[in-house]
């Protein structure tokens, strides 16, 4: 499966955002089943769509299209691994790193919200098979995480590409925060890497289907 797995670099509190960690490690360490491109997103609404959907039509190192589009950010007050169902077309009126506060909605002449291309419910079970506690998410919250990944499911729609879409918010770890800024809860890293390998071995079994 040829894979692009996104994350999101440091933004306010976080000070070392997981899903960073996540894709670089993921970059060095690569995953079964998969043909890894990586990207990390900055925490901004004018550059992070840009380079989400400028990597999707770049495709891999030799221009091949992408099987799946496997996003992750990180939802810091989580007490599970949140699978997303859907983008909405929404901002929150928060600025974001270049303290840039967007529009109320994304795309003013787009849908409501559009459902991910992944298998959810599926994902949700594996990861709890696991030991990992989980969750089906309604709401991807209204920052860059929600942004992304509405980005990116209008443009693969917009494209006509058939691609796997999806967004897993992983929660907090001991190095998420800033010292003494929030409370958790906490799961350890190698937690994380275990969730992304789990949902990245369904998803490769999904697409040989």
């Amino acid at each position: 499966m040829n894979t692009l797995l996104t994350g999101f670099s440091s933004f306010l509190d976080i000070v070392d955002n997981p899903t960073e960690r996540l894709v670089r490690h993921f970059e060095r360490h690569g995953a079964p089943g998969h043909s890894l491109t990586t990207c990390v997103l900055p925490v901004s609404y004018g550059r992070a769509p840009a380079l989400l959907t400028e990597a999707i039509d770049r495709g891999d190192a030799q221009g091949r299209s992408f099987d799946l589009v496997w996003m992750l950010g990180v939802a810091s007050a989580s007490a599970t691994w949140r699978v997303e169902r859907f983008g909405r077309n929404v901002n929150a009126a928060v600025p974001d790193a270049d303290d840039f506060r967007p529009p109320p909605c994304i795309d003013p002449t787009g849908p409501w919200m559009i459902d991910v291309t992944v298998p959810v419910d599926r994902l949700v079970a594996v990861l709890s098979q696991a030991g990992l506690p989980a969750a089906p998410s309604d709401s991807a919250g209204a920052y860059l995480c929600n942004h992304a990944l509405y980005s990116a499911l209008m443009h693969c729609r917009q494209s006509d590409r058939t691609v796997l879409t999806g967004f897993l918010h992983v929660p907090a770890d001991p190095d998420t925060f800033r010292a003494g800024s929030a409370a958790g809860p906490y799961f350890t890293f190698a937690q994380h890497v275990r969730a992304v390998e789990i949902t990245l071995a369904a998803l490769a079994a999904q697409g040989n289907l």
